[in-house]
């Protein structure tokens, strides 16, 4: 594994008042779509961020790409860590073994075909800053084709005129309402829900809806009515798949997850409180806050 590491000393950028945002972009063979997705980590309004990338040994230009941009990186975000893996480990151990380079206060991820709005950590850690007892926060999203035109303005364009916040777990088993590009967790919950070496295990193929359900176990999530992100929908990509058998292949595994989350074999972490060692734990899934009270009202500033 080859590692590069740049840790900005500006203290404009390690202010206390100013939390670090991590994100992890996780690449493989993407070299077309990179370019844009750090753009929208430059174009950021919010500036005391880490990004930790890795690319799973492509064959194509992505970690040649990622290199032309590090220069810029450098000099606009806090910390810059850079990761390129000897061998494809497939998308789910690869973001794992990144995700141990997070150090920030909240976490996120982005994929490398997807790229953010210049508001979009702004308006999530402003939300999470003043409604503290939310764990995470996402919002809408624009789909887009492979050219960056938008096909909609998704959670504004379905059936579902409100998108549920508060204790959602109940409604996170039927459908999954949270475009990973668009959200920020505190990294305490982050760690002890995304754990995407134990979804690899299960052969989940999927770490965010797990990783979702997880999260909406232990935490309250909140939502933007505002378009955040932009995700983009090709047509050779795993969950828009034209051939009847992935699709097919997906559905079963979604089904595994759901039923998983319901009998509690899906269930988040604990501390341990012997420094980042994390347990199951049972009680968690059991009764929590809202439990039985999907999408609970709850009083947003």
């Amino acid at each position: 594994m080859l590692l590069k590491t740049y840790h900005r000393q500006d203290q404009e950028f390690m202010s206390n008042c100013s939390p670090l945002v991590s994100i992890c972009v996780p690449s493989f063979n993407s070299s077309q779509y990179l370019g844009a997705a750090f753009n929208s980590l430059l174009s950021q309004t919010y500036s005391n961020l880490e990004l930790v990338f890795v690319d799973d040994a492509s064959t194509d230009d992505s970690w040649k790409v990622a290199l032309s941009f590090e220069p810029l990186l450098k000099r606009r975000l806090t910390r810059v860590v850079m990761i390129k893996n000897e061998g494809n480990l497939g998308t789910l151990l690869s973001m794992h073994n990144a995700f141990s380079y997070m150090t920030g206060d909240f976490a996120s991820y982005l994929d490398a075909d997807d790229c953010l709005t210049p508001n979009k950590i702004e308006k999530n850690l402003d939300f999470l800053m003043r409604n503290s007892q939310f764990g995470a926060v996402h919002s809408d999203f624009s789909a887009v084709d492979e050219r960056y035109n938008v096909i909609s303005d998704f959670w504004k364009r379905s059936e579902w005129a409100k998108i549920p916040q508060g204790w959602i777990f109940e409604e996170m088993l039927s459908f999954n309402p949270i475009c990973a590009a668009t959200l920020l967790v505190r990294k305490s919950l982050w760690d002890r829900c995304y754990t995407f070496d134990i979804f690899a295990q299960r052969k989940y193929k999927m770490g965010d809806y797990p990783g979702h359900l997880n999260l909406s176990r232990l935490t309250q999530v909140g939502y933007i009515d505002q378009v955040l992100a932009y995700y983009r929908h090709r047509d050779n990509s795993m969950s828009h798949s034209s051939d009847p058998r992935t699709r097919e292949d997906i559905k079963a595994v979604i089904a595994r997850v759901q039923q998983d989350a319901r009998l509690g074999i899906l269930r988040p972490l604990r501390a341990s409180g012997n420094g980042d060692s994390y347990n199951f734990d049972p009680e968690d899934c059991g009764a929590f806050p809202g439990s039985g009270l999907a999408g609970t009202p709850t009083t947003v500033q």
